[in-house]
């Protein structure tokens, strides 16, 4: 995306990263609300901290916090928590029990509490 930027001559950090949450964000995110692997999310954060690091062109060893903080951003992380919380309420708010969703959540809860329990050798 970087490469991208040059070409049309944008050098604006605060466009590119209204760029990066548009076109690069949008695509790590796809389908948060489902998965949790937490390396997932660390090797996903690596994109993002990535892309901080070389708009600024500073070195990779620089801290990921600094350049958070530098930028006025938070970890993706936090963006993929909201969007699970929010995927969660909307499941929980269906008052209709059998509504599609709501059935495969529950099934997919009870099948994560088995595999806890064989996992446990309860």
């Amino acid at each position: 995306m970087r490469h991208r930027c040059v070409e049309p001559r944008i050098f604006d950090l605060a466009l590119e990263c209204q760029l990066f949450d548009a076109l690069v964000k949008l695509v790590l995110s796809y389908g948060c609300e489902i998965w949790s692997n937490h390396m997932a999310r660390e090797q996903l954060e690596v994109v993002h901290q990535v892309f901080l690091k070389s708009s600024l062109g500073v070195s990779t060893t620089t801290s990921s916090y600094v350049m958070l903080a530098e930028f006025g951003r938070f970890p993706l992380e936090i963006f993929w928590w909201q969007q699970t919380m929010r995927f969660l309420s909307r499941v929980n708010s269906k008052v209709d029990s059998d509504h599609m969703l709501k059935l495969a959540y529950d099934v997919q809860l009870q099948l994560l509490a088995a595999r806890r329990k064989i996992l446990l050798g309860n």
